[in-house]
């Protein structure tokens, strides 16, 4: 398990606009521990599942949707464990989004494959950079905070 700071591991929702298209945000308000396993969570890793959303706004279509559900209980070792920790999910524009923090690209990828591999192919794009610092997150969360 990922271990927490001294401040409560608390999740929040926020709605915005991206290319005046609604956005939903489930977001980790505050950052865990850094450490996990003696590894630092140093890479962000986002996972990106794009979707015709045209008929609906930007959101996804029913049958979508429950894939998007499907994928997500499927990967829930992935989200809070030894191989990383879910920061982010957005929703909108024809596309949803997971940000992940990770001490190995590899080894999450490595244990994805694994998890999906009695699931349908679901349309994925993943991508990494180091971010030790967690920027992504934190500007993410700053820029709700701004607009409070």
């Amino acid at each position: 398990m990922v271990s927490l700071g001294t401040e409560p591991d608390t999740w929040a929702t926020a709605t915005g606009k991206e290319a005046d298209l609604p956005t939903i945000y489930r977001y980790r308000k505050n950052r865990p521990n850094a450490r996990l396993s003696d590894e630092i969570l140093s890479h962000a890793l986002r996972v990106v599942w794009e979707y015709d959303g045209s008929s609906r706004n930007g959101m996804p279509e029913a049958a979508v949707n429950e894939a998007q559900i499907g994928f997500e209980d499927a990967i829930e070792p992935l989200c809070e464990g030894s191989l990383g920790c879910l920061v982010l999910v957005f929703s909108g524009n024809s596309r949803k989004e997971w940000l992940f923090y990770t001490p190995s690209p590899d080894m999450w990828a490595a244990k994805l494959t694994k998890l999906l591999a009695r699931h349908p192919p679901y349309p994925l794009l993943i991508e990494n950079w180091a971010d030790p610092e967690w920027t992504t997150w934190q500007n993410f969360t700053r820029s709700v905070t701004d607009e409070s």
